[in-house]
């Protein structure tokens, strides 16, 4: 059914008043109250732009090809992608539904498009495949306009709601997609951070924009470009988001000077070490070994002599059917050879290791400042408040400490 016949159906059912059941409040043309309608399914759209299935969709665009949710083809493979990208919720909401009916309405566009509610649709979809019966419909509010009329405005919306409620929290990449998608849609840092409910304001939609431009540099590194699932199935928002925060800093105390070249050799190192799965001891590299010049002048040497050439044979060739199963294989192939955290093993498990070393005796090395720094604020503190100490016991301590001192400084008794 194309949207022009979508749209008629609709029509004759929400201009019948007794079909009414309902409302919904939505935060949309100072309207607080939308009448809602039990719509068939058949009349519905699942919505492909979802920000919540956005890693899956782009990669499922950028292995197979275009996907297009009205055809029976493209509405097969997006339920499939809903269902795997919330498996877990999907199958208590499948229970909850199945037992209690759909007790919380979606929204739709005037031409069927689901702008909330794609899972609800789904699931009632699950049960009557289960229960060998067509499915019948859905609850929900119309909007008064077609997706094509004013697709920014129904991805505003569908933000608005979307991160107004804890029904499933996005993904770890959908929110960064989500900025990215909101930005081309010509929403400004604070627009966007107002629809995504985001507490430290435009710096956060900075934050998420510079962690997602990390992500894709490390995707077409290794020959993955925009396959985002691959980062969601691999639990790797951590590191670059560590990355992100290191990067953003202009205050970090170094004993040398990086070049733009040394920042992306950074980069490009740490990019390795994810792929070996050094996901937490990165961030000794990013806060400790990066400001040292010697120590990580030996990282970057150890780097193009040990890795470089690995990365050189693993280099990713041009692949009609990528998948993120071949992206896995290939990154495994790429392991046996450079290395990984679990096994311990391999030359890029040596080169963090040396570095990890180096970063310890570089603490050690510090330490000592550092309790002396402590001990002279604790001694004028003192000094401040007491401004002398005369007593017996408190003169006693006073020389127990000068000879301490004495013994630092290298003085004889």
């Amino acid at each position: 059914m194309d949207a022009d016949s979508r749209k008629s159906k609709i029509q004759e059912i929400i201009e019948v008043s007794s079909n009414q059941e309902g409302t919904i409040r939505l935060p949309i043309d100072n309207q607080d109250l939308y009448p809602c309608y039990n719509i068939p399914v058949r009349f519905l759209v699942f919505n492909q732009h979802n920000g919540r299935i956005g890693s899956y969709v782009s990669t499922y665009e950028k292995t197979v090809g275009p996907l297009d949710a009205s055809t029976p083809e493209g509405e097969k493979s997006l339920m499939e992608l809903l269902w795997k990208a919330h498996k877990h919720d999907n199958e208590r909401t499948l229970k909850d539904i199945g037992a209690k009916g759909q007790l919380d309405p979606g929204v739709i566009t005037l031409d069927g498009v689901i702008v909330d509610g794609n899972r609800r649709c789904l699931v009632l979809k699950k049960l009557a495949e289960k229960a060998k019966v067509r499915p019948k419909h859905f609850n929900c509010a119309v909007l008064p306009f077609t997706l094509d009329d004013n697709p920014q405005k129904i991805r505003v919306l569908e933000t608005l709601m979307q991160y107004r409620d804890a029904k499933v929290d996005y993904g770890p990449i959908e929110k960064y997609l989500t900025c990215e998608r909101l930005i081309k849609d010509g929403c400004s840092s604070a627009e966007i951070a107002q629809l995504m409910n985001e507490r430290r304001g435009e710096r956060a939609v900075k934050e998420n924009l510079g962690i997602l431009r990390l992500m894709k540099l490390f995707l077409q590194r290794i020959g993955a470009d925009e396959m985002y699932e691959f980062l969601t199935v691999e639990k790797l928002e951590g590191p670059f988001f560590d990355m992100y925060k290191y990067l953003a800093k202009k205050d970090v105390e170094r004993n040398w000077d990086p070049s733009n070249i040394d920042e992306i050799d950074l980069q490009m190192i740490l990019f390795d070490f994810i792929r070996a799965r050094y996901t937490k001891d990165i961030r000794e590299i990013i806060k400790e070994a990066f400001n040292d010049e010697d120590t990580w002048k030996k990282i970057v040497s150890n780097h193009k002599e040990k890795i470089m050439p690995i990365n050189k044979r693993h280099e990713p060739r041009s692949n009609k059917k990528l998948s993120v199963e071949l992206i896995k294989q290939r990154e495994e192939a790429w392991k046996t050879d450079a290395g990984e955290r679990k096994k311990k093993s391999g030359p890029i498990c040596d080169i963090m290791s040396e570095a990890l070393e180096d970063v310890k005796r570089m603490e050690w090395a510090a330490k000592p400042l550092k309790l002396l720094g402590r001990i002279r604020g604790d001694l004028q503190t003192l000094l401040d408040d007491a401004h002398s100490l005369t007593g017996t016991n408190e003169k006693m301590i006073l020389s127990e400490i000068q000879g301490l001192v004495n013994k630092l400084a290298g003085k004889k008794k």
